[in-house]
């Protein structure tokens, strides 16, 4: 496997690229950038002087943006894996690393501090709720975030309206 640093204007995103991300996301990318730099290198699949995108996007993205807003005396490269793959591999493997995300074990999670997780981007709700009936709908002012939760069951409803109450939370019904 071979790691070098390229150019910003040789690499180029894959087209069918599938993976997205919210603009929390982004602005979270954003600080631990800033932060630690680029750890996390650009996975690029190499056919002559081309170098596509396999695993990296959002990284990419980012850097491309903020290099736009700066003079530079050379221009910026980052650190990527280089691979000279199929196109057919190429498309697989970028499938496959945006859908290996994994899942988190809780038991080791809390041995974090809360407000430390939030502070490195987690939301208090993904902290404190697992249902699987939730859906999330981010509003940008103060802070503040609507759940909506759809339940046909009647009792199930009213249950789950008790359980988030009895946790302090503002809850508020229709029918």
């Amino acid at each position: 496997m071979k790691i070098r640093n390229i150019e910003i204007s040789k690499l180029k995103p894959a087209t069918y690229n599938p993976r997205q991300i919210t603009k929390k996301q982004v602005k979270d990318l954003k600080e631990s950038i800033e932060k630690f730099g680029f750890v996390d290198p650009i996975i690029v699949n190499k056919n002559k002087n081309t170098y596509t995108i396999i695993g990296g996007h959002q990284r990419y993205m980012i850097l491309n943006e903020a290099s736009k807003r700066v003079d530079w005396e050379d221009e910026p490269k980052m650190p990527c894996v280089i691979l000279e793959i199929s196109k057919e591999e190429e498309r697989e493997l970028n499938i496959r690393l945006n859908k290996s995300g994994g899942e988190w074990d809780f038991d080791l999670l809390s041995n974090f501090e809360i407000e430390e997780l939030k502070e490195w981007g987690f939301k208090e709700i993904e902290l404190g709720l697992n249902i699987d009936k939730i859906d999330i709908e981010e509003e940008t002012r103060n802070d503040n975030y609507v759940i909506t939760i759809t339940e046909q069951d009647i009792n199930t409803a009213k249950a789950l309206y008790k359980e988030l109450e009895g946790r302090g939370l503002k809850v508020k019904a229709k029918l």
